[in-house]
């Protein structure tokens, strides 16, 4: 079972019986978890860290463990009540019911491969027609993500770190447009920019950011940006005409003083 199977297999379940708002938000998030450690068989989380990241109560998060668990999306193993913050009380989490799991790449690797696997699984059985075939692929593969109105929303509030979150910004190609447009940039003086408005966030002590945060607070930020560095260039430019004049005044004056 890959990446793409596992976010399907979710959906067929809340369809048949919607899960939650908390029990999504928290398979998204130990899915994207398992992900960035390589999709090892095993990976230990902290209950209390996701109830911060998520703003909820550690009981929340412990119901909408138990809630996946019994709907067969994830498999785990609780920790040790009395450790305490040791490594004894993380919780063991597995994708149920993966076991070579550790052999799948990231989504952004696989993607092409894991639709193309599912393809060929799902119609050798129904379609004889090899053009049909072909079709059914590319029009697959032209799909990124499921067309699922709750998975959209998850992933424009979940918070990423800021590198993360500027990767999903700058991957975002209508919006990078639209302010190459609105602002009347090229585009090395935008990546510039956003540059700048990353490392002010990190500065300021930000470490994470959802993408509508930054997008909202970014479009804010630019035009002031822009606006101090047009009063600077206009109040340098007055200033080396101030002083032009003054050195002119000077040498006339001068120019005087000595005919006299």
């Amino acid at each position: 079972m890959n990446y793409i199977e596992l976010i399907n297999r979710f959906w067929q379940c809340n369809n048949e019986h919607p899960i939650g708002v908390s029990a999504t938000s928290i398979y998204f998030y130990l899915l994207h978890t398992c992900n960035k450690l390589g999709w090892k068989d095993t990976f230990k989380h902290s209950d209390r860290h996701i109830a911060l990241t998520f703003d909820m109560s550690v009981n929340t998060v412990r119901t909408a463990k138990n809630n996946l668990k019994q709907r067969g999306l994830i498999d785990f193993k609780a920790g040790n009540s009395k450790g305490g913050r040791a490594i004894s009380s993380l919780t063991v989490y597995s994708f149920n019911p993966l076991k070579n799991v550790s052999n799948i790449d990231t989504l952004s690797d696989t993607l092409s491969d894991t639709l193309s696997d599912t393809l060929s699984d799902t119609l050798s059985d129904t379609l004889s027609d090899n053009n049909n075939k072909l079709n059914k692929t590319k029009q697959k593969r032209e799909r990124e993500k499921p067309d699922n109105p709750v998975f959209d929303e998850f992933i424009k509030k979940y918070k990423l770190s800021l590198d993360e979150c500027k990767q999903e910004f700058l991957s975002d190609e209508l919006h990078i447009h639209r302010l190459l447009k609105n602002f009347n940039l090229d585009k090395v003086d935008l990546l510039s920019w956003v540059d700048a408005y990353f490392i002010q966030q990190e500065n300021e002590g930000v470490t994470k950011k959802t993408i509508m945060e930054a997008k909202s607070h970014f479009g804010r930020w630019l035009p002031l940006k822009i606006q101090n560095g047009k009063d600077r260039e206009i109040s340098e430019s007055k200033s080396i005409t101030t002083t032009i004049q003054s050195n002119i005044e000077r040498l006339i004056a001068e120019d005087r003083a000595r005919k006299n």
